[in-house]
């Protein structure tokens, strides 16, 4: 052994008999069921805490944001040829409250002109009918010279395509986006080929009949009447334009801003809701400055990343929302919105 001592030495001691195992006190029923939501958030709210409501509106808005995740799903049913079987298309993500409309009037056959301020998701809503339609997208801005829509020619020749020319002829949803800013006399062959279903290109020599796949969609800030006191470099359209589009106004759907801003950044809520009290004391003061969902989506990111230490050590949040929101505001206006707000 290596104590030195030889196992006849080892003393033979009787060995200690075990201890029984403490028995636990009985845990209360109501310390192992769950809390009820109510509960939770009466547990919150006592003491009236400010931090509690802080945390119990980000709770929520993070519950919002998991419901629509998986709710979010819309069922698109377009009729294609008198007497074929309707189709059916699902679109799995976050859509603007005015879809289906917009999916209605299309499906029957006409054209949509989307009417809404800067930052209201027309051109992301034109994407998703086209994805439902399963047609290619195709978009273009405010065009301010015929051949921008139509193309040209080379001087040996050739013919220049455009967007509008590749949807005429392979078929899929253009967009005309900011088309309230483009050149009036632009729109003039574009009426009637929407109409006669063809129409005339440079360098060819026959009109091009219009693919049956053709959808027209067309964004704009204004009703078409001109210049406003936010949009002033807008045109005033002919009426023989707005006479072929289904107008839809599309507003900023602050639910969508809600959950965009979420899905960028949990705690974003308190932020969003701030945004929107801004976004409506500007319209009651009647003050031109535009606040669209881009401050909440963009503001949750540079909030976030201050959060998590990935953003340059001088950006502050006061920055961070000058940069996004105020964008050089006059001082004076500022103090007015946020003392309405």
């Amino acid at each position: 052994f290596a104590n030195g001592l030889s196992p006849a030495s080892v003393p033979n001691e009787p060995m200690p008999e075990p201890r029984p195992a403490p028995v636990p006190e009985p845990v209360p029923t109501e310390t192992l069921r769950q809390k009820t939501l109510a509960e939770q958030i009466e547990e919150l709210l006592s003491g009236n805490n400010s931090e509690k409501l802080a945390e119990l509106e980000r709770k929520v808005n993070t519950l919002q944001l998991a419901v629509d995740s998986n709710v979010q799903v819309q069922q698109v049913i377009v009729q294609t040829e008198p007497g074929e079987p309707a189709t059916t298309t699902v679109i799995n993500e976050r859509t603007h409250e005015m879809l289906p409309v917009i999916l209605y009037w299309i499906s029957v056959g006409k054209h949509v002109l989307t009417v809404g301020p800067s930052g209201s998701g027309k051109t992301t809503l034109a994407r998703q009918v086209a994805r439902a339609l399963n047609r290619p997208f195709f978009s273009t801005g405010a065009i301010l010279q015929k051949y921008e829509l139509l193309g040209y020619t080379t001087p040996v020749g050739e013919y220049v395509s455009t967007v509008f020319y590749e949807a005429w002829t392979r078929g899929g949803l253009f967009l005309w986006d900011e088309i309230d800013a483009s050149n009036p006399n632009a729109l003039v062959a574009f009426h009637a080929m929407l109409d006669n279903g063809h129409g005339s290109f440079p360098g060819h020599p026959d009109e091009v009949e219009k693919h049956p796949d053709f959808i027209c969609m067309a964004g704009a800030n204004t009703y078409g009447k001109g210049a406003d006191f936010i949009y002033q470099g807008r045109e005033a359209l002919d009426g023989a334009t707005i006479e072929r589009f289904k107008i839809v106004t599309m507003d900023y759907d602050e639910s969508l801003e809600m959950d965009l801003a979420l899905a960028v950044w949990s705690d974003a809520g308190v932020w969003v809701k701030q945004v929107q009290r801004y976004r409506a004391a500007a319209a009651k003061l009647n003050i031109r400055h535009i606040i669209s969902p881009r401050a909440s989506i963009d503001g949750a990111q540079g909030f976030k990343d201050i959060a998590e230490g990935k953003a340059p050590a001088m950006l502050t949040k006061d920055m961070v929302e000058f940069n996004v929101l105020w964008k050089g505001l006059d001082k004076s206006q500022i103090e007015k919105i946020k003392e309405v707000a």
